[in-house]
């Protein structure tokens, strides 16, 4: 059975749970009454109330529960020895066919149904063959139900109650069977959460931007005021990205860092002797202060301590600007990198120069990056915003060389020296990775550098480059060929590939006195968008 086809019994098995007030007063009739008429049978009740009726206790079910047991706490209640010993009576309890019945009542009020479910257990309590009394229970709430939704008497609706209807109404239950929208939203309906987590879980639904529903709970968790976390974007070695909604500054994205012995970055940074929020916390006063144009960088706009996903303590979230479109580059589940479907060679040369604008801004105010990657690049669905992304790793040339900027780049794009030794990070290097970036673009293989650019002797290097763009140029003309044929397009686009290939020779050289230039950088750039 699916969702599609979700009955109103259905919905009403779920929405009952959310009955506070009747099943208060339910329980409050069964307690005073069973505890004069039967007090054993109340304790059972006692045991068993969280089970039977499926809510949250409060302070008056709390005192009938210690009573019964003379106990203080809820903790002592857990201890008792006598707890697992009532339960197995519980579940051996059986009651004769007189449950029935159940089916035929014409309830009108739940006193009906509280008077029938009190004769079944006063008089019938006597271990028979039937149902169990959970299984009788379910039966008794299951007319209920039935007369609520004939109208005469609704559930109270708070934010819990409308978040379950709305996720009963939402993509999330698509293709689910009903016991696994039940097991679901159990999880949340039996969890103490507050009204502002409930809040939250309904503005996620609401928005529909999460994968699924471990999604939309591993948002809510998070706890920061003004934010609403909306959608996981992804994750690196050192933290994970999710969409988020500020109540001011509306989308953004949060980057909640791990915290845990492996962030590369985390480690880097203590040993330079300072914590990764001081380190933020610079790299924004160092922006508003230093870096004129911040056209095409990715703006941060807050710091701050939460609660890690991960580690479990304490560890720190950085917000930034959101664009819709994301990186150019996506991991998939196979572990394997892809380029967008979208990074066409028609958008790559304005892609390619927003990406030199960014970096020529940091440069400008003598800075580096040192973390140039497609995976910290920001592309919009329409490709007319490009933002350089993940600034963490910025940092002062001298700095640099120093030896006071441990933290590292990726691999897969940095230049050979900066491999061999961190500290010969240059805006060399920098331009090098930027050239990297458009090489995987222009080739949609995002990987074609490794075990290139970690080969120590220069010869052997350069040899290697060399054997692999020649592959690359003649695989990427015979594509051309395919999609268009033998005409015109075909041989400009080829044209242009061919002095794209040209360019990235000298571009990635294996010695960056050798390289391009920023200035040679943007006059090939204004070239390639002619």
């Amino acid at each position: 059975m699916t969702l599609e086809s979700l009955t109103r019994k259905d919905k009403g098995y779920i929405l009952r749970r959310l009955e506070p007030a009747r099943r208060e007063m339910a329980l409050r009739k069964i307690f005073e009454e069973g505890s004069t008429k039967t007090p054993g049978l109340a304790k059972l009740y006692a045991a068993n109330f969280h089970k039977i009726f499926s809510f949250r206790r409060n302070d008056y079910q709390l005192k009938i529960l210690y009573s019964s047991y003379d106990v203080k706490s809820e903790d002592e209640f857990y201890r008792s020895p006598n707890l697992m010993e009532l339960e197995i009576i519980l579940e051996q309890i059986e009651i004769n066919p007189l449950e029935r019945q159940v089916d035929k009542l014409d309830i009108y009020d739940i006193n009906s149904v509280l008077a029938f479910h009190n004769h079944v257990w006063y008089d019938y309590s006597i271990p028979k063959p039937g149902r169990t009394n959970q299984e009788l229970f379910d039966l008794v709430i299951d007319s209920l139900v039935a007369h609520i939704e004939n109208g005469y008497g609704r559930p109270i609706e708070n934010d819990e109650y409308y978040f379950c209807q709305e996720y009963l109404d939402s993509k999330y239950v698509k293709g689910k069977k009903r016991e696994e929208v039940l097991l679901e939203l159990a999880k949340i309906i039996f969890s103490r959460f507050s009204e502002t987590h409930r809040k939250r879980l309904r503005q996620i639904i609401d928005r529909g931007e999460a994968e699924d529903f471990e999604e939309i709970q591993q948002c809510a968790n998070y706890d920061i005021p003004n934010y609403t976390f909306l959608r996981r974007l992804g994750s690196g070695a050192d933290g994970v990205v999710y969409l988020a909604n500020h109540d001011i500054f509306g989308d953004v994205k949060v980057k909640v860092f791990r915290g845990t012995p492996q962030d590369k970055i985390k480690e880097a940074m203590e040993k330079e002797g300072v914590t990764l929020e001081e380190r933020i916390k610079r790299r924004i006063a160092l922006f508003d202060m230093e870096v004129r144009d911040k056209t095409h960088l990715s703006q941060m706009y807050d710091v701050g301590k939460t609660r890690s996903p991960f580690s479990l303590g304490e560890t720190f979230y950085l917000t930034m600007d959101y664009v819709d479109g994301g990186s150019p580059e996506f991991k998939g589940d196979d572990g394997k990198y892809g380029i967008r479907k979208d990074i066409t060679l028609e958008v790559i040369p304005q892609i390619f120069e927003g990406i030199l604008r960014g970096i020529k801004s940091i440069h400008s105010a003598d800075l580096i990056l040192k973390d140039i990657k497609l995976r910290n690049i920001l592309v919009s669905r329409d490709h007319e915003t490009v933002l350089v992304d993940d600034l963490e790793t910025i940092a002062g040339i001298e700095e640099v060389k120093l030896g006071e900027r441990l933290t590292e780049g990726t691999d897969r794009c940095a230049a050979p020296e900066v491999i061999r030794d961190i500290r010969n990070a240059s805006q060399s290097s920098d331009l090098y990775s930027v050239g990297v970036c458009l090489l995987y673009m222009l080739t949609r293989n995002p990987t074609l550098m490794r075990g290139i650019n970690n080969i120590l002797d220069e010869e052997e290097y350069n040899s290697k480059l060399s054997e692999m763009m020649i592959k690359e140029h003649g695989d990427l003309d015979m594509q051309l060929i395919d999609i268009y044929g033998h005409n015109t397009k075909s041989l400009i686009l080829s044209e242009i590939v061919g002095d794209v290939f040209k360019f990235l020779k000298t571009a990635l050289d294996f010695n960056p006195e050798k390289r391009w230039s920023m200035d040679k950088y943007m006059k090939f750039s204004e070239e390639l968008k002619k």
